[in-house]
């Protein structure tokens, strides 16, 4: 059988789908922990006039998140682009449960 790139599989083996998972996972948490590490400087030094421009790194991670997502779901390696989407969508569950636990509402 010939090689062709079309018809390969990317996934041969579990151990791939897990690693790429981690890329994705972790690559988006260092890309937002920079960005904080960019902005950081930027809320002590310039003048707070306007805020907005505070979240023009964070901003900037998502835009490049989002793009990742589109471009690992084009070349088959769906596992990055879960890894990415599942980071973006922890914290956000994390905080709804805390403000469920913290208001009450939870029947705890």
């Amino acid at each position: 059988m010939e090689n062709n790139p079309n018809t390969q599989t990317i996934y041969a083996t579990g151990h791939s789908k897990v690693m790429d998972f981690c890329i994705g996972f972790f690559g988006t948490i260092l890309l937002f922990t920079i960005a904080g590490f960019i902005s950081n400087p930027l809320y002590e030094f310039l003048p707070h006039t306007n805020d907005l421009f505070l979240f023009f790194p964070s901003i900037a991670a998502l835009i490049a998140s989002i793009y990742a997502i589109s471009k690992y779901k084009k070349m088959n390696r769906r596992y990055v682009s879960i890894g990415i989407i599942i980071s973006l969508v922890t914290p956000i569950i994390a905080a709804g449960a805390c403000f469920v636990i913290f208001m009450g509402l939870g029947g705890f």
